[in-house]
């Protein structure tokens, strides 16, 4: 069982198994990004708990190397001037063991010290009021099964910015913006329009409502009961 029609392929690729015996079901997001409003105390209270900056491209998830921060922080380097006080906000776990040392190393190589701001661990009741702040979600990542925290913004009205990579593309539809993942001047480019670019913004953002609406934890637990009674059965 894959999560995605890309997983779904690649098991099928890899393990060498029968199509006919492999499936894909979705994952989703939780309800704690359906409830609706968010509270303007509750947004200043994550905002002073995180010291989050007034302007910010946001990137929440493990700091492994697949997830391609590097690039995010040297495409920011190349139109940092043209962004007034835009920061970029990293939220996770730097203490990690796979923590990727090149994070660093591209904040220092591009004295980008002031700029790049890391919160820590982010805890899942304050997720919803961060992605609601961000200026932007950026997810560079190399590579994916799915994909939640692109829809985790999308539900909380980030515009969100992608790899091109086949899973994202999968999830995210119409509802993300994508640069190619082996060109930084593209990311450059991209990361620069959906920050700047108000009617691409509202464009994404009203994609990214729409999009999100198609994943369920009930839909995908109706198709995993109707899977195995199909099994059951047959």
């Amino acid at each position: 069982m894959g999560v995605s029609k890309f997983t779904q392929d690649e098991i099928i690729k890899y393990y060498k198994i029968d199509k006919a015996k492999v499936e894909h079901n979705y994952n989703s997001i939780s309800d704690d990004f359906l409830k609706g409003g968010i509270s303007d105390a509750k947004l200043l209270e994550v905002k002073e708990k995180y010291g989050l900056p007034e302007n910010f491209i946001l990137y929440i998830g493990t700091l492994q190397p697949r997830k391609n921060l590097p690039m995010l922080i040297q495409a920011f380097a190349k139109i940092k001037n043209e962004l007034g006080d835009m920061k970029i906000v990293i939220g996770g776990n730097k203490q990690a063991h796979n923590f990727d040392s090149g994070i660093d190393e591209a904040i220092e190589a591009n004295k980008l010290t002031s700029e790049v701001m890391f919160p820590g661990f982010v805890d899942e009741k304050d997720k919803p009021a961060i992605f609601r702040l961000a200026k932007v979600f950026a997810f560079p990542s190399l590579y994916e099964g799915f994909g939640i925290p692109p829809l985790e913004a999308m539900s909380q009205g980030a515009p969100v910015l992608c790899s091109d990579i086949p899973s994202l593309k999968e999830v995210c539809q119409d509802g993300a913006l994508y640069f190619d993942v082996e060109s930084l001047d593209d990311f450059s480019k991209k990361l620069y329009d959906i920050s700047m670019d108000n009617d691409l913004r509202d464009k994404l953002i009203c994609a990214g409502s729409s999009r999100v609406s198609f994943f369920s934890w009930e839909k995908s637990a109706r198709k995993m009961l109707a899977i195995y009674e199909d099994l059951m059965h047959n």
